[in-house]
């Protein structure tokens, strides 16, 4: 590669759009340039080693060669751009005299193709497969695709250089900024100063990654270092953090690694080692739903039932963030309500089926869930546990189903155990 220049592929090529090879032909033609008919006309050309280069006008470089006929030339074909003003500003060829020749236009016109999306080729940059990359990344918008070249009047020559100094000075300006908004929870802001987390010591994937400064060797010397966490009351700190933080940074980073309470059903039940893969894409986030919107407007329903509740059993419950166990640092539970002497958990089931796999002939809790309200009173330190599941017709019945459930020792004593083993001998050596 030459300096300053990276192997192109779909992710850094510019779009020339058929308008501005249209504008770049017609700007020859007014120009009086020639086109010179050289070449091999019978023949198409394999272009290789494409090469880019991103700054006010972007380069490429490409070679382009006969791939079967008897000349071996190679010709060397240097494109610029000015994306801003969506201009071509030249195609030339190294080996040819003046003018624009056939391996400079077809040069142009295979970035046209690759840039527009059309039909792409294995190793049509030279070695690196673009779908491959690209599927991976995002597509970046500019801010001149959505305002308009003329309104944001972006002309090179109006617009003065701008120092370190100066630059840097507006980059300070924009931080401070955020940390007056209380934004230091964004990308910009953590990708340029230090921010402190007082509850990162409890997050399982930095004290993992950070296992040898924490003296964390094995299972034993986890559970140490977490006990010495709870003590220092960033368990206790965290539970009250988290409330009305559903789906928050803070709340996805301290489930991440722990088994939730929904989860323990399918662990108890787990007979196949494909099993404990699906169980630990859940723990790690993979199969998780993200779509933030649905679960923030089911979050809403799931506290106006909670209020409903309140006034059927005349009992004040409090939303309730996320409850960790110093005895059992990987587990984590989240019960929609709360109060002192009991929790309440609340399904909001969309069909009949899904009705009956929550509550069998509307009295029967499934053994999944059974064990989700038994590890969640667990936790919290109560002893009963107030099941509430709605009728798929709630909205126009306003129908729902309640169950009150007591605390089964023994039962507690087999998931804990259960519990205890499968984050033990599945996800700590996947996580060490």
């Amino acid at each position: 590669l030459d300096e300053g220049f990276k192997k192109a592929d779909a992710a850094n090529i510019p779009v020339l759009s058929e308008e501005m090879i249209y504008d770049f032909i017609a700007k020859l033609s007014r120009d009086g340039t020639k086109v010179l008919s050289n070449g091999n006309q019978s023949e198409d050309y394999s272009v290789d080693c494409v090469q880019v280069r991103r700054k006010e006008i972007c380069a490429l470089k490409g070679r382009l060669f006969y791939p079967k006929g008897s000349d071996a030339s190679i010709f060397k074909v240097i494109l610029l751009v000015n994306e801003r003003l969506n201009e071509i500003i030249s195609v030339n060829c190294e080996n040819c005299s003046e003018g624009i020749c056939r391996h400079a236009l077809a040069f142009l016109f295979w970035i046209h193709r690759r840039s527009s999306g059309d039909s792409w080729d294995k190793n049509q940059f030279g070695g690196c497969d673009p779908n491959e990359h690209s599927k991976s990344i995002a597509v970046a918008v500019q801010v001149k695709d959505i305002f308009g070249i003329d309104d944001i009047k972006c002309d090179s020559d109006d617009v003065e250089d701008i120092s370190d100094e100066q630059g840097n000075m507006f980059l300070d300006e924009v931080l401070e900024q955020l940390e007056k908004n209380g934004l230091t929870d964004t990308p910009l802001y953590r990708h340029c100063r230090p921010v402190f987390d007082r509850f990162e010591p409890l997050y399982i994937h930095h004290t993992m990654l950070n296992s040898c400064h924490n003296n964390v060797r094995d299972y034993k010397s986890f559970l140490l270092y977490m006990e010495d966490v709870a003590q220092k009351g960033i368990f206790d700190e965290v539970r009250e953090a988290s409330v009305n933080k559903y789906k928050s940074r803070l709340w996805m980073e301290t489930q991440y690694c722990r088994i939730r309470c929904s989860l323990i059903g399918s662990i108890l039940s787990r007979s196949l080692s494909g099993e404990d893969e699906e169980i630990l894409d859940s723990i790690f986030c993979t199969q998780r739903e993200w779509n933030s919107e649905r679960r923030l407007k089911l979050k809403e329903q799931k506290r106006f039932i909670l209020k409903q509740t309140e006034t059927l059993e005349q009992k004040q419950y409090r939303e309730c963030g996320l409850i960790l166990s110093q005895s059992y640092p990987y587990l984590c539970a989240s019960p929609d309500g709360i109060s002192d002497d009991n929790i309440v958990e609340i399904k909001v089931p969309k069909t009949d089926e899904e009705f009956e796999n929550f509550l069998f002939n509307k009295e029967s809790i499934s053994p999944k869930y059974m064990a989700q309200l038994q590890l969640q009173m667990h936790l919290a330190n109560v002893s009963k546990a107030l099941y509430c599941v709605l009728s798929p017709s709630f909205e126009t019945s306003g129908a729902l189903h309640y169950v009150w459930v007591q605390a089964d020792t023994q039962h507690i004593i087999n998931i804990l155990n259960a519990a205890e083993d499968f984050w033990k001998t599945v996800v700590f050596p996947r996580i060490h």
